[in-house]
């Protein structure tokens, strides 16, 4: 069975999540969640970012954007996460 999300995982969650695993000692968080936008609420991400900040072993994933150009030629777009979020990790 496939679940399908209909809306993005709050990042408040990836905050509660990323204090859990630091307080069960993991030794790296790999979120592979593209982070492209900014959390409505603002300070959301920068409560996030700061407890990236705190463990230093946190890495966010980047994606790219694949457009078809005239002529056949093809242009790649890195997509990163959003500041505070790519500064802390």
């Amino acid at each position: 069975m496939m679940l399908l999300m209909r809306s993005p995982w709050s990042r408040k969650l990836h905050t509660e999540l990323l204090k859990t695993l630091v307080a069960r000692k993991a030794r790296a968080v790999v979120f592979d969640v593209l982070m492209d936008q900014p959390w409505p609420e603002p300070q959301v991400d920068r409560q996030l970012a700061e407890t990236m900040k705190g463990w230093n072993r946190v890495v966010l994933a980047s994606s790219r954007q694949i457009t078809l150009l005239p002529g056949n030629a093809v242009q790649a777009t890195l997509l990163h996460p959003v500041d505070p979020l790519a500064a802390a990790a």
